[in-house]
């Protein structure tokens, strides 16, 4: 298994991860992916970039803290640590938290609606930077 962060929190690097992922692939790894520092943040399409797994955190995106995704390829299977309950397809016991997973996804939709103002600030404060540096 490969893992790597899509983008950093720390530096602001946003990672090549359709070809990382198809790295992996071409040696026989699963590739996941920490998004939580992307999604909400730039255009993401799980489907796309080739991943087998991603996870993400819905307070990066102004989503409730103590909430997150898990994207699993159609297809893999996850064994357990835990076992007990049939919750998420066996993978965990729990009961799910049904008002935060709402308000999860009603955040990443109203954060997916400003992506293109959101980008177009960013871009102003930073040419702003480094015109004053």
């Amino acid at each position: 298994l490969v893992s790597v962060m899509w983008a950093n929190n720390e530096t602001g690097m946003i990672f090549d991860i359709k070809a990382m992922a198809e790295l992996a692939h071409e040696f026989g790894a699963l590739f996941h992916t920490d998004a939580t520092q992307a999604v909400g943040k730039i255009k993401v399409n799980l489907t796309q970039v080739g991943v087998d797994f991603a996870s993400f955190s819905a307070h990066k995106f102004h989503g409730p803290k103590g909430v997150g995704g898990l994207f699993i390829k159609k297809g893999l299977k996850l064994t357990p640590l835990l076992h007990g309950g049939e919750h998420m397809g066996g993978r965990r016991s729990g009961t799910l938290n049904v008002p935060y997973i709402v308000a999860m996804g009603e955040a990443l939709r109203i954060a997916n609606t400003m992506l293109d103002f959101e980008d177009s600030h960013i871009r102003r404060l930073r040419d702003k930077l480094e015109d004053q540096i």
